[in-house]
């Protein structure tokens, strides 16, 4: 919807800009200046997902599985910035840099289920738990886009695409369930599942991308406009891997009444065999987005 809605008001400020413009008038300015603020629609969803299959003395089937969503929250504040040099009324090159970001939003939902020996006697039976985090996307344009202008005496549109350079850093918090079982001193064999900690802090990459955009100037006089521009930005996927929050954690169900589910250790040993086998399928994120940007337009140069 998103996407539809980016794509017509690109064609509603185009349809303006060209009925507002003509004729060309034979004088035009071959430079332009613009410094531009607005608001931005990101278009994040991705999924991740932990799954293992494992048995161990009287269990004789574990399956445990993590599915975790995350998914953009919002609009943001956007900015941007551009200058156009034109070699003739119509046609010229406009770079730019733009900035936005949002709100992430994750969500993790575990389920485990334990099956023990016939000779145990208590058949099988599954436990549900969740994890909700946030984070933070933040992405900084560079475009280089081929122009094609409307001059008129009262107002400017403009049409573009072109390249861009994507630099993007996300932030976001979210867990999986990873299940364990121990046995006392006694011979009797105990299970608890624990809430392992994923994160990005930071998590920098850049992408070359496309950008589109579409916008009509009002001129005040000869040289200063008031500018209404919409930009939509498209960015290839990014597969971003999560980092393991190591430490120990309480078991999710047990802890409480069995201590000896308290103070588990998730290390870097456990890192390797959740990573063995691809059982953390990690997300991918694609941070295109569109925004819809006000500002001022400075005319100059014959």
């Amino acid at each position: 919807m998103k996407t539809s809605a980016a794509t017509g008001l690109l064609l509603v400020l185009f349809s303006a800009a060209a009925w507002g413009v003509y004729p060309f008038p034979d004088v035009y300015k071959q430079y332009e200046i613009g410094l531009f603020g607005g608001f931005g629609l990101p278009r994040v969803r991705a999924s991740s997902s932990y799954a293992d299959v494992w048995n161990y003395l009287s269990l004789t089937r574990v399956s445990e599985r993590t599915s975790i969503g995350l998914r953009s929250s919002g609009g943001a504040l956007s900015l941007g910035a551009s200058i156009g040099y034109f070699f003739g009324p119509k046609f010229g090159l406009q770079a730019g840099v733009f900035r936005s970001g949002s709100d992430l939003e994750t969500a993790s939902d575990f389920d485990f289920q334990w099956t023990w020996s016939p000779s145990v006697g208590n058949g099988s039976f599954q436990r549900p738990a969740g994890w909700d985090g946030t984070g933070r996307l933040r992405t900084t344009v560079a475009s280089l886009n081929l122009v094609r202008r409307f001059v008129g005496e009262k107002f400017e549109g403009f049409v573009a695409a072109g390249p861009a350079v994507f630099f993007n850093t996300a932030t976001a918090e979210t867990g999986f369930g990873f299940g364990f079982t121990k046995v006392d001193s006694g011979l009797v064999q105990h299970i608890d599942a624990l809430g392992v900690g994923l994160e990005w802090r930071d998590k920098t990459w850049t992408k070359v991308g496309a950008g589109l955009g579409a916008g009509i100037a009002f001129k005040l006089n000869e040289t200063l406009g008031v500018s209404l521009e919409g930009r939509y930005f498209i960015c290839p996927a990014q597969t971003l891997d999560w980092d393991f929050v190591l430490g120990s954690y309480n078991g999710l169900f047990f802890s409480s009444s069995n201590p000896l589910m308290r103070n588990i250790p998730f290390d870097k040993s456990d890192v390797t065999f959740v990573n063995e086998g691809a059982k953390l399928a990690n997300p991918r994120l694609t941070p295109s987005f569109f925004q819809l940007l006000a500002g001022l337009k400075v005319f100059f140069g014959d």
